[in-house]
């Protein structure tokens, strides 16, 4: 089992979640749970739908007992944007993996992900998050 994130991030994942400006009419992604900040953030500002893809089942586990009404995606974020994802068209993305599954050779995660979830995203969707790689 590995720390997926501190204490300390806590105040830097909200300000994230409040910078993308979620509204009740929002649907939301979420990718990764770790210890909640960000989920608890997003469900505070009680957006119409809120779906996290988490593929740590422990993780997944606190998810699912923490933050009742998220629909959770046990899968890494790769396999769940592969396909159709319930909820999308996304009005709002945050991004905040483990790196568990290899980059590809040609880049970041993080422009693997904007590519990958580019499909499932509204005309005018925020997107953000916690990312380590450009």
């Amino acid at each position: 089992s590995s720390v997926v994130m501190m204490a300390w991030e806590r105040p830097y994942m909200e300000a994230v979640v409040q910078a993308l400006e979620i509204r009740t009419t929002d649907s939301v992604l979420e990718v990764g749970y770790g210890l909640g900040f960000s989920a608890a953030a997003i469900r505070e500002r009680r957006p119409r739908a809120h779906v996290v893809v988490e593929c740590d089942a422990t993780v997944a586990s606190r998810c699912r007992a923490a933050a009742p009404g998220v629909e959770l995606l046990e899968a890494t974020w790769q396999d769940a944007l592969a396909g159709a994802v319930a909820r999308a068209p996304f009005d709002v993305a945050f991004f905040d993996d483990f790196p568990i599954v290899a980059t590809p050779a040609r880049g970041s995660r993080w422009r693997a992900f904007l590519e990958a979830v580019e499909p499932h995203l509204a005309a005018s969707a925020r997107v953000s998050g916690y990312v380590a790689d450009a």
